[in-house]
């Protein structure tokens, strides 16, 4: 099966930052990665980075979904 959209959903909060990465398959099959943890701190968005490769599938563009509560998103949001 081919990979049609990949995503990654992102829930923020002032000192943490928690993501969840979706693929959906060409037969309509969702398959999820682990939900992982981090810190909100710039040093972190590289590490997300690194994750998210380990999983998304090359060639196919990741959409990046963040809940922008305050203004903890906006660091985030300018790295990606």
């Amino acid at each position: 099966m081919s990979i049609t959209k990949q995503s990654v959903g992102i829930d923020i909060s002032k000192d943490t930052f928690t993501a969840c990465g979706c693929s959906h398959q060409s037969d309509g099959k969702l398959i999820f990665s682990e939900v992982k943890n981090f810190k909100n701190e710039s040093i972190r968005f590289n590490q997300l980075m690194r994750w998210v490769k380990g999983f998304a599938a090359p060639g196919a563009e990741v959409v990046f979904l963040m809940e922008a509560t305050g203004v903890y998103y906006e660091s985030l949001a300018h790295h990606l």
